[in-house]
């Protein structure tokens, strides 16, 4: 339930206790979130999350797009690989913007990542590896893409910045040419 009062929205959310799932008290009482709308602009952002049973959530992103996100991962994403995948998915982004969607064939990255064997599962590590063809692309330009991407533009990555390590590789393969 969403509320307009003055110049912020306030948003009622039924109170649960810690690790429960039903309400701590009675089902009228609920925890008020203030979010004041003079936080507008390009920079401001919201997403959304339902909670569908179990541990299952329906999720949207800031342009409606679905997510289906599942604790048990059998009819949606684990919500701890979100974060990879956001990880992936930004800086991809961003390589394929530096490159040129026109001199690439094919990108692919893939994040290998460790977490602690006890909860909170903490993640210890990102491993990125780059791998894309194009003709004429070179490693060295693939890697400056990546490295442009993690330093400067990829909101994920400065997010987990200094938090958890995040290691890089590329691999650019060759494609066969009629000359070849």
């Amino acid at each position: 339930m969403t509320r307009r009062v003055a110049s912020s929205t306030l948003k009622l959310v039924p109170f649960y206790g810690f690790g429960q799932r039903e309400p701590a008290f009675p089902a009228d009482f609920w925890a008020v979130v203030d979010w004041p709308d003079t936080e507008k602009g390009p920079k401001v952002a919201s997403i959304a999350l339902t909670w569908e049973g179990d541990h299952r959530f329906d999720a949207e992103d800031r342009g409606g797009m679905p997510v289906d996100i599942d604790g048990e991962a059998t009819v949606g994403v684990r919500p701890s690989d979100l974060l990879p995948m956001a990880l992936a998915g930004c800086s991809g982004v961003d390589v394929v913007e530096q490159i040129g969607a026109n001199r690439l064939t094919s990108l692919e990255v893939t994040v290998r990542y460790t977490k602690e064997a006890d909860p909170p599962w903490r993640f210890q590590r990102f491993r990125v590896h780059y791998r894309a063809a194009g003709p004429d692309l070179t490693e060295q330009e693939l890697s400056e893409a990546v490295r442009r991407s993690h330093d400067e533009m990829c909101s994920v990555s400065q997010a987990i910045r200094g938090n958890v390590p995040v290691e890089t590789t590329v691999e650019v393969i060759r494609q066969l040419t009629a000359d070849s």
